[in-house]
Order: C-alpha cells, then sequence, then structure tokens
C-alpha cells in the first residue's frame, strides 16, 4: 500500500498530545519533534500512514480547532 510522510506543526505544547491521540485513533505512527529554527520554535508532528487515514484525522483536527 501507499504510505506517505507528512508534517503537521502545532501551535501549543498542550495540543500535541491531543494531536498524538487523535492520530493513533486514524491507525498513524506519529513522532514529536521540536524543530529549532534560529530563534524560533515550532512543535512538530511527523506523520506516517494512508492517505485516506491521514485525511480523516485533519478533519477531526480542523473540527476541534488545535
Amino acid at each position: 500500500m501507499f504510505r506517505f510522510t507528512y508534517l503537521v506543526v502545532v501551535r501549543k505544547e498542550e495540543d500535541v498530545y491531543k494531536a498524538m491521540m487523535e492520530a493513533a485513533n486514524y491507525q498513524l505512527e506519529c513522532v514529536y519533534k521540536i524543530g529549532v529554527y534560529g530563534t524560533c520554535r515550532q512543535h512538530e508532528l511527523w506523520i506516517k500512514g494512508l492517505p485516506w487515514n491521514y485525511r480523516k484525522f485533519r478533519e477531526q483536527l480542523n473540527v476541534s480547532d488545535m
């Protein structure tokens, strides 16, 4: 099957764990990384999985407004 890797940037650290739990509900593999680019830090989720599972996951994130 086709498995793709996606990058999701989350605004707050509290929302990272919520997003990781949602990713698990949609059978997606999720890795958390703090991206440091100069003085800027951002919370990154690297997600790997099937495209239709990722689409359902993104729809759920948009509904919950993380």
